[in-house]
């Protein structure tokens, strides 16, 4: 019996959520309970009101994440090579930016919407292609911004001359949020071995551990005087290859 209470529940939920509206209009009035919900706006028509009473209440609210139906044509609208556009419909968008990094990488990043935090804590998630970094979470080149990582990397060709003890670890070698990392105290990849990042964002990582053992991890010092730990925990590190902090 349970199982039928909760398919019907669930297929409430669904038709629920499937007869929203992206843009919703109220033209006449309203009373009792109202909760009125749409994708992208909620228009108050001339001739729309609400009487209130005691007990019920009036809402109107923003859902950028309504999954709405979809409409299928029949047939291929694109067959006539006279087909004319219906302007009826709002055009497409791409928000993503393209940039070029200090170095000559060709940068490509498309924002994600993520719902804010507690404490004013906003994500800020976007995908970022990077012409010359290796292989990414995201596949060749694409990595997730926002979520910060230190990353193993390969030694960058212009990179090669900086010093000897480089051209004996090509393969081991750090990014931060694809941010090559510069040795500047310490032997490379040990304990207490501190770095700067290549483009100077003004942050201080020092390495904790012995490499490859497992126990290893960084802390990073950003300029604005906070303090952030990565792999300093049994689930903030993945160990696959390529090995994430």
């Amino acid at each position: 019996m349970k199982k039928y209470i909760l398919l019907l529940i669930f297929c409430i939920i669904l038709g629920t959520a499937f007869g929203q509206d992206a843009i919703l209009t109220l033209n006449s009035p309203l009373s009792g309970n109202q909760n009125k919900v749409a994708r992208d706006a909620i228009i108050m028509n001339p001739g729309f009101s609400y009487t209130p009473s005691s007990g019920n209440a009036f809402t109107a609210s923003i859902n950028a994440g309504l999954i709405l139906p979809v409409t299928y044509s029949s047939g291929d609208p694109y067959a006539s090579p006279n087909y004319l556009l219906d302007t009826a419909y709002l055009p497409g968008y791409q928000t993503g930016s393209p940039s070029v990094s200090p170095t000559g990488a060709s940068v490509y990043e498309i924002p994600l919407f993520a719902p804010q935090g507690t404490g004013g804590m906003d994500p800020d998630l976007s995908i970022v292609y990077n012409s010359q970094t290796g292989n990414g979470i995201l596949g060749p080149g694409f990595t997730l911004s926002g979520m910060s990582i230190i990353s193993r990397i390969n030694l960058p060709y212009y990179a090669r001359n900086e010093s000897p003890e480089l051209l004996d670890n090509l393969d081991k070698q750090f990014a931060l949020d694809g941010n090559r990392l510069v040795l500047i105290s310490g032997s490379h990849a040990q304990n207490g071995a501190v770095y700067k990042t290549e483009n100077e964002t003004f942050s201080v990582i020092t390495f904790f551990g012995t490499f490859g053992s497992g126990s290893e991890w960084f802390q990073v010092k950003t300029k604005d005087g906070r303090t952030i730990e990565y792999g300093n925990g049994t689930y903030s590190k993945i160990t696959e290859n390529p090995v994430f902090y």
